[in-house]
């Protein structure tokens, strides 16, 4: 039976950081693209022309939120 509930709480906590892992994954992608699309807005406004947040990026800033 000891057998069997290590097994389930072995389980469970793999589950656990494994939703965890997800949740920090998404988080820290968002948290890139923020910055990555504010440094694109300001070097589309230095240089008149517009950048891209990465290289395949399909689009540009066009305009600043506040």
């Amino acid at each position: 039976m000891a057998r069997l509930e290590r097994g389930v709480l072995a389980l469970s906590l793999a589950g656990l950081l494994g939703l965890a892992g997800w949740a920090s994954w998404l988080d820290g992608k968002a948290w890139l693209a923020q910055h990555l699309i504010a440094h694109a807005w300001q070097t589309t406004l230095e240089q008149d022309a517009p950048q891209r947040p990465w290289p395949w990026a399909d689009t540009w800033p066009v305009a600043r939120l506040t």
